[in-house]
């Protein structure tokens, strides 16, 4: 019973010092500013932390508020998190959002209400490694060209939004980037040749979106692919020869689509993980494993 009592003191206390943070960040906002309130932590990365934040248009100054710990400043800043699925606010990611911490090396805007994203708001973002922004169900397009400055990003997740296709110059700039999240968007088609800067992608997921034709030329110059999620589609036919250029290609889900015929992919040496499971197979081609160690 007191293990209990203490419990519920500690969380009354919780609730009591979140209130007393949301009643400062509503005094000091003024009406002609937006605010940020960070809570400073040190782990892997200096971060940021947003407690909360309402940044909805593009004509007002951002403040960002907060103490930082001792012996750090904004210049120490490395990450952002922004995960904010409580939000009140919808909000606007733009770049005086995201160049206010001058070495950012990761942002995290998941989850976040986030509905626009304004094409400069990755104008600079050269030590950039890692962007995330996932979960934000009212954002329906990324501008082209979005990420073009970010040429040593390493990882990019732009999962369960509301994106039902992209624009075909979207990945321009992006030779290092090693995984790319889209998975769980509306998506049905993609352009020809929306991949074809990514020369160094490993790892792409697409799963759980609505494509219903898998489009060779996607996967031209993917020369570096190693892993490729494609489950919980609406697939009917996998075309032959659509991996031909991704000889690294060591794991390939296609489970829980609507495949009803399956053609040889031609030779992929190493392919070791190969999940077919849930489709509507009527027939593999004879000689469909006789290209596969």
């Amino acid at each position: 019973l007191k293990s209990a009592l203490s419990l519920n003191l500690l969380y009354f206390r919780f609730l009591a010092a979140l209130i007393t943070v949301t009643a400062i960040l509503h005094i000091n906002a003024q009406p002609n500013e937006q605010i940020v309130l960070c809570t400073y932590n040190q782990g892997f990365f200096y971060t940021c932390t947003t407690t909360e934040m309402a940044i909805v248009t593009d004509f007002l100054p951002i403040r960002f508020i907060g103490n930082h710990l001792p012996g750090f400043n904004d210049s120490h800043v490395q990450q952002i998190w922004a995960g904010l699925s409580q939000s009140r606010f919808h909000h606007v990611l733009s770049k005086e959002f995201v160049q206010h911490f001058e070495n950012l090396i990761e942002i995290d805007v998941g989850w976040s209400n986030m509905t626009r994203i304004n094409g400069d708001a990755f104008e600079r973002c050269d030590k950039l490694e890692v962007i995330s922004i996932q979960g934000n169900r009212f954002l329906t397009e990324i501008p082209s060209g979005l990420f073009k400055n970010c040429q040593i990003l390493q990882r990019l997740e732009i999962s369960s939004n509301d994106l039902r296709t992209l624009q075909a110059e979207i990945f321009e700039g992006l030779s290092n980037l090693d995984e790319l999240s889209l998975g769980w968007n509306p998506i049905e088609n993609l352009p020809s040749g929306v991949f074809r800067n990514l020369t160094s992608l490993r790892i792409l997921r697409m799963e759980s979106c609505r494509l219903n034709v898998l489009n060779p030329e996607w996967f031209i110059g993917l020369v570096s692919l190693t892993s490729v999620n494609l489950f919980s589609n609406e697939l009917t036919h996998i075309p032959r020869g659509t991996f031909n250029d991704s000889q690294s290609l060591h794991t390939l889900r296609l489970h829980s689509n609507r495949i009803n015929r399956l053609d040889s992919f031609g030779r992929l040496p190493v392919l070791h993980i190969f999940d077919i499971g849930s489709n509507r197979m009527g027939a593999i081609e004879p000689d469909f494993f006789s290209n596969h160690p």
